[in-house]
């Protein structure tokens, strides 16, 4: 009896072409896989980031809720939006920003959060005398991020996220 080919089993090919949780799309990028709450590997990172890297986390989720504060109206699709704007511009290995032009099409609360976020950013890179290798940590945080701010979402609603992140900050 001949061996199946495990890449023509239908299981496999409707796996592969199914978006999971944690896919996300990223404007002017391709979807792209960012740790999710369900692997216990990426849950490991997630942990590992934020042991390592707090003050990074705790800088950029700092100028969401103050944001947040000053537009009380503002949601979590808001947020989202700016930190996988980030994740692209700091994916290209960018340690500047990039035209604003290109990120015309990011909703204004969205681009406000952009915009404080990458100065504070702005500021570890030009003080830390090794910038370029400085990005894989900004990197692993924005990941980490956009992975609480999904999960959180999910848990508490459109301002599940930002509600969460206030009590802290």
């Amino acid at each position: 009896m001949p061996k199946k080919n495990p890449k023509h089993n239908s299981l496999h090919v409707q796996r592969k072409n199914q978006v999971m949780p944690h896919d996300v799309y990223i404007p002017g990028g391709p979807t792209r896989r960012v740790p999710g709450w369900a692997s216990p590997q990426t849950r490991e990172k997630s942990l590992r980031t934020q042991r390592k890297h707090l003050d990074i986390l705790q800088n950029i989720e700092a100028c969401i809720a103050s944001i947040y504060a000053d537009h009380p109206e503002m949601d979590d699709t808001q947020a989202l939006a700016a930190l996988r704007a980030l994740l692209v511009a700091y994916s290209n290995g960018r340690d500047v920003p990039p035209p604003l032009s290109s990120l015309s099409q990011l909703p204004p609360l969205a681009f406000e959060i952009f915009v404080e976020v990458q100065q504070v950013l702005s500021l570890r890179i030009t003080t830390n005398p090794l910038s370029r290798a400085y990005l894989r940590p900004i990197l692993d945080s924005l990941e980490c991020i956009i992975d609480s701010a999904q999960f959180w979402h999910n848990q508490g609603g459109t301002r599940g996220y930002l509600e969460y992140i206030s009590q802290f900050l």
